[in-house]
């Protein structure tokens, strides 16, 4: 994606979520340690279970030495309000942990005073430490220009077509901080939070997919239950097909099997329906003498050069007939001749 695309996909998303919330301001006075526990229980929730989970560590355990050495599942009693609180817990553990080991202290105020930079590289390198803890720390503690987004809100932006597979599995959205200035950094963080727990909570929610859609109208194939399917057309239509075959093999194979059972019934309800043949003997009479009539009527067919010579004899005779007739009138009329010859005398 160009910049200039990802850049204008990025402020409309801004403006359409200050349509539908409203920013929270984070609460003042919190030094940089703080804002580093803030930032692990805030990462999967509100402002407000964040709120009450710090205030429940405080009043439940003596320090954070003691914090630190508690195992999680205790841990995750103190954040009833989290969605996830075993996985805030083990991620603030692990973190006060790395924490500890590092700098063998959890007043971590120096770090303001040296190179930004480099302050970014050694938290990075805790085993626990994630993109939005470290963007809020950045953010909030630290004064630099970063944008917190969690799981959730990276899933948002793949969705809106600002970031691809890649850049969402490094957990990475490449020029947020050029998009979205420095001054707006807080505000466009808290919008895109609420709007990430909401998600999170509700990934069919008509509102957020109608936002989704204005700015990736090509996300319905990629959005949880509305892929199918476009995915899983093909594999309905392939099932179906599978199931039809099953079912006509399944009526093949009954009709077969029912087959062989049907005919013994039929053929005895025909035999005991119909009358008792009669004897094989006259049959057989009746049979040769049928043949023989055959035979003697086809003789006279076979004999037709007879017929023909016949035909020439008769044919002949009446030639005959013909001349003799002839012969006969023919003296007549010399006979008459001659008479009318005489009449002059």
């Amino acid at each position: 994606m160009s910049t200039t695309n990802r850049s204008a996909r990025i402020t409309k998303l801004f403006t359409l979520l200050k349509k539908r919330y409203k920013p929270l301001p984070p609460s003042a006075g919190r030094n940089l340690f703080e804002h580093f526990l803030y930032a692990c229980l805030l990462e999967d929730g509100s402002q407000e279970a964040a709120d009450e989970g710090i205030a429940r560590l405080e009043q439940d355990y003596f320090d954070w030495n003691e914090v630190r050495v508690t195992t999680v599942s205790e841990l995750a009693e103190s954040f009833p309000r989290l969605p996830n609180a075993t996985e805030a817990a083990s991620r603030l553990k692990k973190n006060l942990h790395a924490l500890f080991e590092t700098y063998y202290s959890f007043d971590i105020e120096e770090m303001k005073k040296q190179n930004l930079g480099k302050t970014i590289k050694d938290l990075s390198e805790f085993p626990a430490m994630t993109s939005f803890v470290l963007a809020y720390i950045v953010q909030q503690g630290l004064g630099g220009h970063a944008i917190p987004i969690n799981a959730v809100g990276m899933d948002l932006f793949y969705y809106c077509g600002i970031i691809n597979d890649a850049e969402r599995e490094s957990d990475k959205v490449p020029g947020i901080e050029r998009a979205i200035p420095k001054s707006k950094g807080t505000e466009f963080s808290s919008l895109l939070h609420q709007a990430s727990l909401d998600f999170a909570s509700n990934p069919q929610d008509p509102d957020l997919l109608k936002l989704i859609l204005q700015i990736n109208p090509d996300a319905m194939d990629l959005l949880p239950g509305k892929k199918a399917p476009a995915a899983s057309p093909a594999k309905s239509k392939s099932s179906s097909k599978t199931a039809s075959a099953k079912s006509a093999a399944g009526k093949a194979a009954s009709t077969k099997s029912a087959a062989p059972k049907a005919a013994p019934v039929k053929k005895t309800a025909k035999k005991s329906t119909a009358p008792s043949p009669p004897d094989k003997a006259p049959l057989k009479g009746i049979a040769a003498s049928i043949k023989a009539k055959k035979a003697s009527a086809s003789q006279p067919a076979k004999a037709t050069p007879a017929k023909k010579g016949t035909a020439k004899s008769k044919t002949a005779k009446g030639a005959g007939d013909k001349s003799d007739a002839d012969e006969a009138t023919k003296p007549a009329r010399s006979s008459t001749k001659k008479l009318a010859k005489k009449k002059p005398r």
